[in-house]
């Protein structure tokens, strides 16, 4: 990890290929933060949350299956594999009923997480994510999806860092930030095609998801974030964007303000 950081780097193996993460264990006793990127991110998405966290909470961070160190990966993992593996990696970490931060992808798999440890986590943060629900895919959203991944190949790759550095973040830093974490696919243009237009990853999402729109980077909710069927034990908190991490500072330290 960049920075010169106190978090540690670590592997876990599965099946499909190598998942790295960065951990700080700071007191057992305390309450540990899992910050989950979103689709074509990685650690360093939250690199100022988790360097402002790291000396106060349990910090710990991943690189998503696929995605920059997690890589190579075999392609054939479900998001409810994710999220097997991810609770294995925090019982090997002797992690507890944490703190889940997830951001777009990160936040369905979090979601995930909850519907099959309900009993495992004591709370969940949702950054630019959507409630996972009841089926609903229209016929478009798969007539798009199945066309997707031709049409990332032959997008101009400078063409596409810069829509998709610009079409997530606001700020220079944030744009910057998104430009190198894209550039970690290049000069594999395809590899990136691949990863942002799975289809059948993109498919069982949009199987529980309320809402989907196609850029996949901007997920609205469709109705109050506490009807999600699979959130009833965790309190839930959801953010449209965290700064800094002080936005997470205060859902811990005053989470019904």
């Amino acid at each position: 990890m960049e920075r010169g950081r106190k978090m540690t780097e670590n592997s876990y193996k599965t099946p499909s290929g190598c998942i790295h993460y960065f951990i700080n264990i700071i007191d057992k006793q305390k309450i540990t933060l899992v910050f989950l990127p979103g689709l074509t991110a990685d650690h360093r998405l939250f690199e100022k949350q988790t360097e402002y966290f790291e000396k106060k909470q349990n910090v710990f961070v991943w690189d998503a299956p696929s995605h920059a160190l997690s890589r190579p990966f075999t392609n054939n993992y479900s998001l409810s594999d994710m999220a097997e593996w991810l609770d294995e990696i925090l019982a090997k970490e002797e992690i507890y009923n944490p703190i889940i931060i997830g951001q777009s992808m990160g936040g369905y798999l979090a979601q995930m997480y909850m519907e099959l440890y309900p009993d495992k986590i004591k709370g969940f943060i949702s950054i630019d994510s959507a409630p996972l629900q009841k089926s609903y895919m229209t016929a478009m959203e798969i007539w798009l999806l199945e066309r997707a991944e031709p049409l990332y190949k032959i997008y101009p790759w400078k063409a596409l860092l810069r829509a998709g550095s610009r079409g997530c973040a606001e700020t220079d830093y944030g744009q910057n930030l998104m430009r190198k974490m894209m550039m970690s696919y290049n000069p594999d243009h395809k590899e990136y095609a691949r990863l942002v237009a799975d289809r059948e990853k993109a498919k069982d999402i949009l199987k529980r998801v309320n809402y989907y729109r196609f850029t996949g980077y901007a997920l609205q909710f469709r109705q109050e974030p506490s009807g999600s069927d699979y959130i009833e034990k965790a309190e839930v908190y959801y953010r449209t964007q965290i700064v800094y991490g002080f936005s997470i500072a205060k859902c811990i330290e005053a989470p019904h303000d």
